[in-house]
């Protein structure tokens, strides 16, 4: 085997770190040549959940140089949820019988310790962090925050420190806790470079029932525009952009895209975004129909005036989106019944758009 191409022998290791990583792993066991040649890709992506043992796995990787050189991609992902962000079907058990959440305290300060070491990945050019999508906070002032909100807000404040010195490419976070947008405040030195931005946001006030809630209306009012947000311009390398909230955004809280433009953007995911002049969502998407690929909407709506009169109707952004986006290959629009449960979503060529509109509960959506 050690006259087989270098090439090929690579081709081989890329195609078993994605397809069955256990293989790849025993196969760098078979002898020293394939030791050498499978390492690179064994350990280009760090992989950490929120147990003990795996956060010292991961430690004693990075406290190694020769294993570290090698990391390319970073992704934290809470144990109670999948790569996507779903609850896995063991949480969901415990989600139904009151369960919180909790990481254990143990592995709380052994996960500090791993993004504290993310520096020794000089090569670290995309993070991924999945946090828990059952969050739960009581919010009563006598009692501590949650283990949590603790993990959560300690990991952000050590990225926003340690991240600017990375070129970094990708950022996806996860079921970010709109709480934690104190600690948010250094990444604006990073953003700049990136090609993927993911920025998925839970509210606390879905669980306290409480409106407004100020770290909702901080997030997106100053947070997401000036400290996270990919600033604009002419050289914005900016490819994929993904935007979700938990509950609706644009006017209250305040969110605005009406001033901003990526001449590279291709992939455009917006969740719970409110189709209206003052925050531009309609007139964003149509600035970018030269280069925009893809479109996903799930939960945008059209607000209502006092009198529930809809600003505007489906049928006819529908109509004035097919128009111009003559270059979208995929739309994606998630639908959910009167229930308020999601169904299978609808994908269709710009030809087939849908041209319907149906009421919901706080404003006009697909």
């Amino acid at each position: 085997m050690r006259g087989l191409p270098l090439e090929l022998a690579d081709a081989i290791c890329e195609d078993l770190r994605l397809a069955a990583p256990g293989d790849l792993r025993n196969l760098r066991e078979a002898n020293k040549w394939w030791h050498d040649v499978t390492t690179p890709q064994l350990f280009r992506t760090l992989c950490v959940t929120s147990t003990l043992s795996s956060a010292t796995n991961a430690t004693n990787i990075l406290l190694t140089p020769a294993l570290a050189r090698y990391i390319r991609e970073f992704e934290f992902r809470d144990a109670t949820a999948d790569s996507d962000g779903n609850p896995t079907k063991q949480a969901r058990i415990q989600d139904a019988k009151g369960r919180d959440p909790d990481i254990p305290e143990d592995a709380i300060g052994a996960l500090i310790a791993v993004f504290a070491l993310l520096s020794h990945a000089q090569a670290l050019s995309s993070i991924k962090l999945v946090f828990s999508p059952l969050y739960r906070e009581t919010g009563h002032p006598d009692e501590p925050p949650s283990p949590q909100f603790r993990a959560q807000n300690a990991i952000i404040r050590i990225l926003s420190r340690i991240l600017p010195i990375f070129p970094l490419r990708s950022l996806r976070i996860i079921h970010v806790l709109a709480e934690t947008h104190p600690s948010f405040s250094n990444l604006l030195k990073i953003t700049a470079s990136l090609r993927t931005f993911h920025m998925d946001v839970l509210s606390q006030d879905y669980y306290q029932e409480m409106w407004p809630d100020p770290s909702w209306e901080g997030f997106w009012d100053t947070c997401m525009p000036r400290y996270l947000l990919p600033p604009a311009s002419p050289d914005s390398p900016l490819e994929n952009l993904t935007i979700r909230g938990q509950d609706t955004i644009g006017i209250h809280p305040r969110f605005s895209l009406a001033q901003r433009t990526y001449p590279r953007l291709s992939s455009l995911s917006l969740a719970s975004i409110l189709f209206d002049a003052s925050v531009g969502t309609e007139a964003f998407i149509v600035r970018h129909a030269p280069t925009l690929r893809r479109l996903e909407l799930e939960r945008c709506r059209i607000p209502l005036d006092l009198d529930e009169v809809p600003a505007d109707h489906w049928a006819a952004i529908w109509g004035r989106l097919q128009e111009v986006l003559t270059n979208v290959e995929e739309l994606v629009v998630h639908e959910y019944n009167g229930y308020g449960e999601p169904i299978p979503g609808l994908t269709s060529k710009p030809r087939s758009w849908p041209r319907t509109s149906r009421p919901c509960e706080h404003g006009w959506m697909r």
